[in-house]
């Protein structure tokens, strides 16, 4: 940083001494750069609102010189961190701007990978592929191999999103290979925390683990705080898997810490999101509805389309016998995982719904489990649609059933859940 002060002063020095057009042009030009530069470090660091500051100054400036290069990337510059703090509305107004100053420049590519950045983030995933081609296909145009790594990366994580991991990670590995010979560090921090999350969701905890150490090692080597925010939550999230909650509860805590510095809304809803889940599996259901109400707001602030969230809190609800709000919380879940395409949270919302139908006399709750059992094809859906009928009309047929198929989930995925209902599962037999 005292570079950048350094370099500061002699523009304000040559300034005072020197008046002619050309030399104006020349420092104001060197000005421009040096505040990018500085709001590049700002950003990496987690200064974020100093980054914006700097980056508004740096637009005044540009839009005197009319450089319209110079005017595409200061405004995917703003969208940038403006994304990251989760101000979506303005963000997507910086992208647009640089994209009716010009539509086919490579700094344009910037433009299309933020916009489909901010649909992915939504849950629109067709709209964000929509982008990433058009990006992707200026990246090639151009050779780029910075931004088609980038492109290819946020692919992979549409495909993650949509759980096709299997193509999620073929593109991962491309990533990988591109920004590994590039050498990016805080990228090849962002793919391997990526992978990581793969392997957790394939139920190989070990390796994703593995990952998420490799990451934070690199990313706290840069000191990349969002990095660090990111590999940590990750990490915490394995921990609850597993089962330990006291070090799922440190991680979680120090993400937060960090999304707070950063003031990034989206992050925080993540981290405040996974905390709601740790107490409610701790049974702290008070500080679990806390954390999740916290999420709720900021994910509706964002208009980010979330079921996970409404639906665990809805859980929570119904342990604390709260059925109509419950209830009404269970329906906008069940539509947002519609919308979402998350068919693990439309059957568990599904499900819970029933369970308050049946616990309130409604006689015909439990033929709704067997009608969505005749569409059910996942082992997971078909687990807790057994499970759930057998609580209902203790059945031995469904309690087997059930318990083969959890037994066969743990053994490819070793999920705390999946053991706590096995061990449920054999005592009540």
């Amino acid at each position: 940083m005292k570079f950048l002060k350094y370099r500061e002063r002699k523009i304000l020095e040559i300034t005072k001494t020197k008046s002619s057009k050309k030399s104006i042009i020349k420092l104001k030009e060197q000005q421009i750069d040096i505040l990018l530069a500085k709001s590049i470090i700002l950003e990496l660091i987690g200064e974020w609102e100093e980054c914006q500051k700097i980056r508004e100054n740096a637009l005044y400036l540009i839009e005197k010189t009319n450089n319209k290069s110079q005017l595409v990337n200061i405004n995917n510059l703003l969208g940038e961190i403006l994304y990251g703090k989760g101000n979506y509305t303005k963000a997507i107004e910086y992208y647009e701007n640089s994209l009716l100053i010009s539509k086919k420049s490579i700094v344009n590519i910037s433009s299309y990978t933020g916009l489909g950045n901010l649909h992915s983030s939504r849950g629109n995933y067709d709209k964000a592929m929509e982008y990433y081609e058009k990006g992707l296909e200026i990246a090639n145009k151009f050779a780029n191999k910075k931004n088609i790594s980038n492109i290819i990366g946020n692919i992979g994580v549409v495909y993650w999103l949509k759980g096709d991991y299997d193509k999620a990670m073929e593109y991962y590995e491309k990533q990988l290979k591109i920004v590994e010979e590039l050498n990016i560090k805080r990228r090849i921090g962002l793919v391997l925390n990526n992978i990581g999350i793969i392997y957790a969701d394939k139920g190989d905890y070990n390796k994703s683990m593995k990952y998420y150490e490799k990451s934070l090692h690199i990313v706290e080597q840069i000191g990349d705080k969002e990095g660090i925010s990111r590999a940590v939550l990750n990490m915490g999230t394995t921990y609850v898997e597993i089962g330990e909650y006291d070090k799922a509860m440190k991680c979680y805590e120090r993400s937060l810490k960090i999304d707070e510095e950063l003031e990034s809304k989206e992050n925080i809803s993540y981290s405040v999101g996974n905390m709601g889940v740790v107490y409610a599996r701790t049974g702290n259901y008070e500080m679990a509805l806390k954390c999740y109400d916290r999420a709720i707001e900021l994910e509706k602030e964002l208009d980010v389309k979330d079921a996970e969230v409404p639906i665990e809190k809805a859980d929570v609800l119904f342990l604390l016998k709260r059925y109509d709000e419950a209830k009404k919380l269970i329906i906008e879940g069940i539509e947002l995982a519609k919308e979402t395409d998350n068919d693990i949270y439309f059957i568990k919302g599904k499900v819970l719904l029933i369970k308050i139908d049946f616990i309130m006399g409604k006689k015909d709750a439990i033929n709704q489990l067997y009608e969505m059992l005749k569409d059910a094809i996942d082992n997971e859906e078909m687990a807790i649609l057994h499970y759930e009928i057998y609580k209902m009309n203790n059945l031995e047929k469904h309690h087997q059933i059930a318990l083969e198929l959890y037994q066969k989930l743990y053994k490819k995925t070793p999920n705390i859940e999946y053991k706590n209902r096995i061990e449920e599962l054999i005592i009540l037999f």
